[in-house]
């Protein structure tokens, strides 16, 4: 039984060794959805989502790696047909007795964290359910019948049609056993405008703005791009410019909302302020903001620096300090 568990170690320790990576990756658009979603982030969904992106990583790493060292050896040696009995599972276990049954087994827990995950991050039902983790186990199964889509030169494990069957029954499990665990699918969503977000909350919305505008710049360069035309010498003003858009004008004629502080629930307009005063705050943060944006070196680091110490210290932003010049008793 130890021999059959220790054929796994290898591919989980492959999956724990890129599960940093993977998750490091996706941080940035798993806190925007969480922030869109609810508002405000949730810790302890946060801590399940992370261990979802370890089991889809072991998933595949436990049914796709490793791969066979020599491939052209192992294609001549090796021809590996679909097996596509539904009950060649019988004969398995009369033949091969514990380890067909451990292989069952393995195949049936492999896939109830899925069920769990589906059900209680996403609130799917048992059909929906039943009809992923099929789709799942259909897509580890052809890869593995592809040589992993044509990485590899031919077929390096059995395609199995008691995997199938055994992988959405391990998804079902888990679905039923997520009722016994907290359910974070239906989490309460932040009320009203936040006039004073974080500084995590604050840098993903910027972040995610600063995307949209490079998206924008890009889709008004690339006429002139097509046409031939000198587009370089007009790229890094069509950069500023709709920075100066997502920055400066939007939050200004809108509420103090960017665009994807408007779908994350913050606001920059945590006070009433008279359009001069308006215009100097928005002015100075859009300032600041691309300096640290579009000058190199030195400049940048001190104005990231200065922005992370003023929160810190203050938990204000130092374009703040225009309002003392408009203040009202």
């Amino acid at each position: 039984m130890w021999d059959f568990i220790s054929n796994f170690s290898n591919s989980f320790l492959f999956a724990v060794f890129l599960w940093p990576f993977m998750a490091l990756f996706l941080t940035l658009p798993v806190l925007l959805v969480q922030y869109i979603r609810f508002h405000k982030v949730y810790v302890r969904r946060m801590v399940v989502i992370y261990l979802l992106f370890l089991y889809v990583l072991a998933l595949f790493a436990f049914t796709l790696y490793p791969l066979p060292d020599d491939p052209e050896a192992f294609c001549v040696g090796k021809h590996l047909s679909p097996q596509l009995n539904p009950i060649q599972f019988l004969f398995d276990i009369k033949e091969e007795g514990v380890k067909a049954t451990l292989q069952i087994i393995a195949n049936v827990v492999f896939f109830v964290p899925l069920g769990v995950f589906l059900r209680n991050l996403f609130g799917k039902k048992l059909l929906v359910t039943v009809f992923v983790a099929l789709l799942t186990a259909l897509l580890i199964e052809t890869a593995q019948l592809t040589g992993a889509f044509g990485i590899f030169p031919c077929s390096y494990r059995l395609f199995d049609v008691n995997d199938l069957m055994f992988n959405t029954l391990g998804a079902m499990i888990g679905f039923g056993l997520a009722g016994f665990l907290p359910n974070f699918s239906k989490l309460k969503k932040r009320e009203g405008v936040n006039t004073n977000p974080g500084i995590i909350q604050r840098m993903v919305v910027f972040v995610a703005d600063c995307l949209l505008g490079g998206v924008l710049a890009l889709i008004i360069i690339s006429p002139a791009y097509f046409l031939g035309m000198a587009w370089r010498e007009w790229w890094l003003v069509t950069q500023i410019s709709c920075f100066v858009i997502m920055q400066f004008v939007v939050p200004l004629f809108f509420g103090g909302k960017t665009v994807f502080g408007g779908l994350t629930g913050v606001s920059l307009d945590d006070k009433n302020r008279g359009w001069p005063n308006r215009l100097l705050f928005y002015g100075l943060r859009a300032g600041i903001l691309g300096c640290m944006m579009f000058y190199d070196g030195s400049v940048a680091g001190i104005l990231t620096i200065t922005m992370v110490v003023s929160w810190a210290i203050f938990r204000k932003m130092p374009y703040k300090i225009v309002d003392i010049f408009f203040h009202r008793k």
